[in-house]
């Protein structure tokens, strides 16, 4: 702790020199040569040096200063200050005596607010006023001394409290002990000198104790005693001085030693001449820059709302309230009034930004700043706190926490070391962004413990980010969160992205709350005066008058216009109050706009400083003082040095954390205001030089990026080209996996653009990498079109094959979304016949036939190697064709191509067969058994390879591809053999897995197999309903409108067999159109049959006969690339179910035996099902052959089997 020290002795040493104090840190002498005296003081210790030159630099500040210690003149050793000698003793010293008479109190209380307002006014706090550093001269005047601990007024911000507690504990202000959250300033310095002035009035400090803890508790928290009670001769007024300087809060205190100054002077006046001093304090005392008032003006309703939105948010799903104004209308100053709502309620208020003027290169969104100051708090919590929420987090995201870590430090500090995050579908990662970004806010915010998100600049943002923050807004199990969106309308880009997501929003159920701020009125202007400057309102309103031509009301050009008034001396303060002309006013009014001021003000800066406004303008909005500091090649202490004017000119403001210290605009029309001084050649000559220090190892390759990428055309040099290129390479990569892809395929383009250029054979590979990320970005985009030709550059330019295979296989998927399953093949085939794998004529193998009859036995031999040590493939050829082998199949089944599906399968059992498994293998092998059962009917087979093909999958960690195995066991042979029960909870991992893996679209396939087995199980429909609601969101934030299509027509049978429909018992409704759906939709695969399954199950339930069999015919007609599905045991139970009724009520129809013979086939095969899988299918059986009995007379049979059906049903 700073500023404790005692002193050992006033004895005189030997000869002429006086010991005065002496302590471990500091040595004070009196030295008194023949000319004249003078006191030397010696730092001592390890930092003497350094603290030596900074006083001597505050020193430096204060020349000629009265009442102020000042330097010696002429030549004077090393490692010691040396002072003119004031000839006393301290304060201190004084006050042993007791306490001091008021006048001449009130004499020394003037004097020395005299000399602390030059002190501020000089850009000095002193930090340490007390008695000890007060010398009373012979003449009996005030000297304050020791500037040890004094600070530039400009930099105490970004000192915050890393040196502890600065000060001497009995006068320190409470926001010098770093537990108040306010700033230090000039406002702690009064504090103090309240302090030693109530010292100087009752002989004691206001609070006084040897326990230091206890001491820091009582200035934070203990009013102080009233000075009057202490010494009852004092004037009341002077007292009431002495309090209000000792306010624990900074506004409450007197704000500027002049105003202080002020009270004093009148008050000296008015006691002499009979005067009581009951005079209203503060009336001249302003801040050196004049502020808006802390209430807000004209905004009652507004904060009404706020106060709504954050309650709805606790408890309902609406958690979006939008604020929308012009620039300086207030938007910032209403929206953080939340933070005092949020911290009463324990929660946390979090915000970020869009910047303008980095958007096309910025990595570092709104949000992502928002959940980076959320970390930061939550790593500030106790301990045990900490740990709980760790765990939240950790159980919260599952797999996802590694994505978490690797987009957000704070979070990697909080959570630890992860795994490595999977590769996954390119257009999958949004998606598993959104997913992470809910999993962590939902682990968090809560009712009881909220959080506010607030989102500045909204009109700024991307549709990445507007996607972002529609998932957050649609997630029904969130609570406790706020989000908070600002933005100005009308003032976005030509691609606005806000604008229709704006009114999507707007025609939801859940619709946001919506605050519009306009200008303030006449009225509001006058009151906002009248706050600022004291005035009455009569006079306040004429100056609102007189400035609302330049301002119309707008509060920010309202306080910006005052303080420039009044910087030159149109607006003045004199002994009467404030004075301004009309004329005057008009005539500077007529000089321009706000930001023609602000542009004047940086005009008057010195030009270093403003040239280093000008790389900051380049940099963003907020800009760390550590990259501020590499991007400009300035030092430490020059840094600060050339902020200290524009941080006091109010230009920019300090803040970040104690280690991570920041500055930033105090406005966007500041950041304005310096770029539009610069044409395109000065700020491209800016971006080059940042980008070239920031490009030389000091950790800010990303930020070196995106200067580079600003300034692109400028590079000459190959080296550099090629160093940019390596950058934009790099930062592009850490965008995709952000799913930005936009903006990852800008900077992977110039990166391509300048090898290009250089087109040097030693950058072969580099191009290769770059095109082949670009060709991802591209089909994320939906770019579809570009990603072809950006295949074809990578094809021309790609000698090594292996290197072709991701990319070839994306365009697979790619040429396969857009129902080019032909070309897909064809690609497929092409390339695996250049790794070696040629494809017969036809498919047309004339080993097909045995090699089907031998899967059984391989099989069987497969199974009896040891896993641990069976071989695997390693080779990289042979894993690129079983890659190709899978993606290929995937497209011959949405062709439904029998030949090459059987084929492709058998050269992938060959693979497996002759060189061991391998992840791809897995992933695709299981399809076997939809083929078997679809060319041999063998389900037993099918049932085998599957469950083996899985089981290898699991023993030998292939997580993802196991998880795709066992979602193939489900859909195609499991229900055979297993009961639904059973196999449930295997898909329903399945399903989790796949979803953590991050290919989301295709897990919505498993959920609807999912979703169908639970309809068997589920006890009612309102539980299926939910979680095919569930299913249909995953669809729709996937896109995957196929996998939408097919939950669709169960959910509209579930709705319908609820009694949701209207009329009630109808299956269409107006959600819901056969007709219509199957116009839009029915082309797609499996789509058809679906929605005639769905119509046979509600017809045959109601007892519509005539619309069961026409829906049950068309689903057995389109099952031929449905072979294996569960769902084909009802398309022949309805078939069955249909043959019977139109029997029974036609029973000597033409169509009898026909209809006879087709019940009995479905019959049959589900008695082959049943005789399998009794548990699943025996029921169904005996329901049909029950009916069957009827159709043919013989009720008896009819009777028992429906019995028997009945039982089944219930066991």
């Amino acid at each position: 702790m700073k500023g404790s020290t005692t002193p050992l002795t006033d004895s005189p040493a030997n000869g002429a020199v006086e010991l005065l104090y002496e302590s471990s840190t500091t040595r004070v002498f009196r030295d008194a040569p023949a000319a004249a005296s003078v006191v030397c003081k010696e730092p001592l210790g390890a930092d003497a040096a350094q603290r030596l030159r900074h006083e001597e630099n505050m020193l430096a500040r204060l020349d000629g200063l009265a009442g102020v210690a000042q330097l010696a003149a002429g030549s004077h050793p090393d490692g010691m200050l040396v002072l003119q000698d004031s000839h006393g003793g301290t304060l201190a010293q004084l006050l042993r005596a007791g306490p001091m008479q008021h006048n001449a109190l009130l004499n020394m209380a003037t004097q020395l607010t005299r000399s602390v307002a030059a002190v501020h006014r000089a850009g000095v706090i002193h930090r340490d006023i007390n008695p000890s550093n007060i010398l009373v001269s012979e003449s009996s005047e005030p000297v304050l001394i020791d500037f040890d601990l004094a600070a530039p007024a400009d930099q105490l911000a970004l000192l915050g409290h890393q040196d502890g507690i600065v000060g001497t504990l009995g006068y320190l202000a409470p926001e010098q002990t770093g537990r108040t959250g306010h700033p230090v300033d000039q406002r702690s310095d009064l504090y103090a000198l309240g302090a030693t002035l109530y010292e100087m009035a009752t002989a004691q400090p206001p609070f006084e104790g040897a326990d230091t803890l206890q001491l820091i508790h009582d200035h934070l928290v203990h009013e102080p005693l009233a000075p009057v009670l202490r010494n009852v001769g004092l004037p009341k007024t002077l007292s009431d001085i002495l309090l209000r300087l000792l306010a624990k809060a900074p506004e409450q205190r007197y704000q500027s030693a002049e105003g202080l100054l002020h009270d004093l002077q009148r008050l000296k006046e008015e006691l002499p001449a009979g005067g009581d001093g009951g005079f209203a304090l503060g009336e001249r005392d302003f801040p050196a820059r004049l502020l808006p008032p802390q209430q807000l003006i004209g905004r009652d309703a507004e904060l009404g709302m706020l106060r709504a939105a954050l309650a709805d948010a606790l408890h309902t799903p609406r958690r979006l309230l939008l604020v929308e104004g012009p620039a300086g209308v207030g938007k910032s100053a209403l929206v953080n009034e939340l933070r005092q709502l949020v911290a009463q309620a324990g929660g946390w208020f979090v915000h970020g930004k869009f910047d303008q003027y980095q958007k096309d290169r910025a990595t570092l969104g709104a949000l992502s700043q928002a959940l980076q100051m959320l970390g930061r708090l939550l790593l500030a919590q106790p301990r045990d706190d900490l740990a709980a929420q760790r765990q939240r987090i950790l159980d919260s995201l599952g797999r996802n926490t590694g994505m978490m870590t690797r987009l957000l430090p704070e979070f990697a500090m909080l959570l630890g070391p992860q795994p490595d995050v999977l590769e996954i579908d390119p257009r999958q990662a949004e998606l598993q962004l959104h997913e992470a970004t809910v999993a962590l806010l939902g682990a968090i915010a809560s009712p009881e413990r909220p959080v506010v998100v607030v989102l500045d600049d909204l009109q700024w943002t991307g549709v990445l980010s507007l996607r972002t923050l529609e998932r957050l807004r649609g997630e029904p199990t969130l609570r406790g969160l706020l989000i908070v969106g600002a933005y100005r309308a009308g003032e976005g880009n030509a691609g606005d992205a806000l604008s229709p997501m704006l009114a999507q929003w707007r025609q939801q159920p859940q619709a946001p709350t919506e605050i519009a701020l306009a200008n303030l009125t006449p009225d509001g202007m006058g009151e906002l005066i009248g706050h600022m400057l004291r005035l009455a309102r009569p006079a306040a309103n004429e100056l609102a008058r007189a400035i609302g031509a330049l301002t119309n009301g707008n509060p920010f050009d309202t306080v910006e216009l005052i303080n420039a008034l009044r910087k030159d001396g149109v607006l003045s303060l004199g002994p009467q109050g404030w004075q301004w002309d009309e004329k005057a006013i008009r005539h500077f009014v007529g000089r321009g706009n706000v930001v023609d001021l602000l542009a004047a003000r940086i005009g008057r800066l010195p030009p270093p400083a403003r040239e280093l406004l000008e790389y900051m303008s380049c940099l963003g909005n907020t800009v760390e003082c550590k990259l501020l500091g590499v991007a400009t090649g300035l030092g430490e202490a020059e840094l600060q040095q050339l902020l200290r004017a524009p941080l006091e000119d109010g230009l920019l403001q300090a803040g970040g954390s104690e280690r991570q210290q920041s500055v930033h605009f105090r406005h966007d029309r500041v950041q304005q205001a310096v770029l539009a001084a610069m044409d395109d050649a000065q700020r491209g000559q800016r971006q080059l030089a940042m980008a070239r220090r920031l490009a030389s190892g000091f950790g800010f390759d990303d930020i070196a990026a995106q200067q580079y990428l600003a300034c692109a055309p400028l590079l000459g040099d190959a080296a550099e080209q090629r160093r940019a290129a390596h950058l934009f390479h790099g930062l592009a990569q850490k965008l995709a996996s952000m799913a930005t892809y936009a903006l990852a395929e800008r900077y992977l383009a110039s990166a391509g653009a300048l090898l290009a250029a250089l087109d040097d054979a030693t950058d072969t590979a580099l191009r290769g990498a770059i095109d082949a990320r670009r060709h991802a970005a591209l089909y994320s985009l939906g770019r579809l079109d570009d990603a072809d030709e950006c295949y074809l550059a990578i094809k021309a330019r790609t000698a090594d094959m292996l290197d072709q295979v991701e990319p070839a296989c994306l365009q697979m998927r790619s040429l396969d979304m857009r129902g080019r399953s032909e070309d897909a093949m064809q690609l497929g085939l092409g390339m695996l016949a250049q790794l070696g794998l040629h494809v017969p004529a036809d498919y047309a193998a004339s080993d097909t036939g045995q090699r089907l009859d031998a899967l059984g036995d391989w099989v069987r031999q497969d199974r009896l190697l040891d896993h641990r040590t069976r071989p695997q493939i390693q080779d990289l050829r042979l894993l690129a064709i079983a890659k190709l082998l899978g993606r290929t199949v995937r497209s011959a089944f949405v062709r439904f191509d029998t030949r090459a599906i059987v084929w492709l399968l058998l050269e992938s059992q060959r693979l497996w067969a002759e060189h061991g498994p391998c992840p791809e293998l897995v992933a695709n092998l299981g399809r076997m058994s939809g083929m078997l059962i679809s060319q041999r009917q063998d389900y037993r087979g099918a049932h085998s390879i599957a469950s083996h093909v899985l089981s290898v999958g699991e023993a030998l960690q292939y997580d993802l591809q196991a998880a795709e195995a066992s979602f193939i066991c489900a859909t195609y042979t499991n229900h055979w053999f297993e009961p639904l029960e059973e196999g449930f909870p295997n898909l329903a991992r399945a399903y989790e897995r796949v979803r953590a893996g991050g290919d989301a679209s295709f897990a919505c396939y498993v959920h609807l197999v999912l979703f169908t087995v639970l309809v068997e199980i589920a006890p009612t429909i309102d539980v299926t309903l939910s979680e095919l609601d569930d299913g249909i969101s995953l669809c729709r934030r996937t896109g995957n409108v196929h996998a939408a299509a097919l939950h669709t027509s169960l959910r509209q049978t579930l709705r319908a067999l609820g009694g949701l429909t209207r009329p009630s018992g109808s299956f269409d409704d107006a959600q819901y159109d056969e007709q219509s759906f199957l116009q839009r939709m029915g082309k797609l695969p499996f789509v058809e049959n679906s929605c005639a399954v769905c119509i046979a199950m509600h017809a045959l339930i109601m007892g519509e006969t005539g619309e069961l069999a026409r829906t049950a015919d068309r689903g057995m007609a389109t099952l031929d690339n449905l072979a294996g599905y569960y769902m084909t045991a009802y398309a022949h139970f309805f078939v069955a179910m249909a043959r019977a009724l139109e029997v029974q009520s036609d029973p000597s129809g033409p169509q009898r035996t026909e209809r006879l013979a087709e019940l009995e086939s479905c019959r049959a095969w589900l008695d082959a099902r049943a005789a399998d899988q009794p548990y699943n299918y025996l029921h169904l059986l005996r329901l049909v052959e029950a009916e069957q009995a009827w159709a043919m007379g013989d009720l008896w049979k009819a009777a028992t089997s429906f019995n028997t059906a009945v039982n089944e049903a219930e066991s």
